[in-house]
């Protein structure tokens, strides 16, 4: 739990400091991206210090090309026989 104050707490001070510079120079864009992604990576960081199990890209790849491949792997083997 003490990692989730860490990243809360560091996060924060990031948000508010990078979070100025974009609010002088009007940036609009790059603050949404930069919110976007802070916001994300510090999400994802929360999940690794609460232990959260946290699949590999490979694997959300792998989840997703599944449904798409298998027909088709499934089709192919049919053909060899």
């Amino acid at each position: 739990m003490l990692t989730v104050w860490g990243v809360l707490i560091v996060g924060a001070a990031i948000i508010f400091l990078e979070g100025r510079v974009l609010l002088k120079r009007k940036s609009k864009k790059e603050m949404i991206v930069f919110s976007s992604f802070m916001i994300i990576a510090m999400l994802f960081y929360m999940g690794v210090g609460l232990h959260l199990p946290i699949p590999t890209p490979a694997e959300v790849l792998g989840n997703i090309l599944n449904p798409l491949v298998s027909p088709i792997d499934k089709w192919m083997k049919e053909g060899t026989s």
